[in-house]
């Protein structure tokens, strides 16, 4: 009998885990849902045609933000924030993608002899895009 109670324990946990990380991924990617969706292409060409950033970088960066938020990398704009509209959800900061995040930036710098501190900077894609795309390092 104590088994049981502690399969459906387990079990009951497991689903609520399943649950809020289903809805709190939801409630994030819920400020785009009606946004067009772009390729990195399209976003390269609308915002950094006339930059030194490649496609591939622009493409790179989108991906990982994506990747470690769980939104969809075409919706993302470059004056998308970290403090507002990617910001991690209530009662879940501790827990969310942007920590990664940080840490792959702070990684690709190092890597790169850049100054890993300069992570702290960033506010927005775009920060990201630029910063992350100066260091040549592709994500491991």
């Amino acid at each position: 009998m104590d088994v049981v109670l502690i399969v459906m324990a387990i079990v009951v946990v497991g689903g609520l885990a399943i649950a809020w990380t289903f809805f709190s991924s939801r409630k994030r990617r819920s400020p785009f849902r009606d946004r067009a969706e772009l390729t990195p292409e399209e976003i390269h060409s609308a915002f950094y045609a006339d930059s030194a950033i490649d496609k591939d970088a622009v493409s790179r960066s989108l991906h990982e933000i994506a990747d470690r938020l769980q939104v969809p990398a075409g919706k993302l704009r470059p004056s998308d924030s970290f403090l507002e509209e990617l910001a991690p959800n209530r009662g879940w900061e501790y827990d969310d993608g942007l920590g990664a995040l940080s840490d792959l930036a702070r990684k690709k710098l190092a890597m790169k002899g850049g100054d890993p501190e300069a992570v702290a900077r960033i506010k927005t894609v775009d920060d990201y895009i630029r910063l992350t795309s100066q260091t040549g390092v592709r994500e491991t």
